[in-house]
């Protein structure tokens, strides 16, 4: 679970696609753990992630947290 966040915190390390926002489904624990682990990776790598926001399952829309994202000039999105 949480090397799937850490592979893709390095990729956007890698590739310099910072910052970084995070969003993830909370009612299951499975995607808090992935989340949790791509912040720590990011911000271990000196990554800045910008947005770090968890979602329920009644959400169906999103615009409002990608808005925000689109004005932190987030380069990448984990979802």
């Amino acid at each position: 679970t949480e090397d799937m966040g850490l592979a893709n915190a390095h990729h956007a390390l890698s590739q310099k696609n910072l910052p970084a926002a995070i969003i993830y489904f909370d009612g299951d624990p499975f995607f808090p753990k992935v989340a949790k682990a791509s912040l720590s990776g990011l911000q271990a790598g000196g990554g800045k992630v910008v947005l770090y926001e968890g979602i329920s399952d009644s959400s169906k829309d999103f615009r409002s947290i990608l808005s925000k994202a689109k004005q932190q000039g987030v380069k990448s999105l984990f979802v």
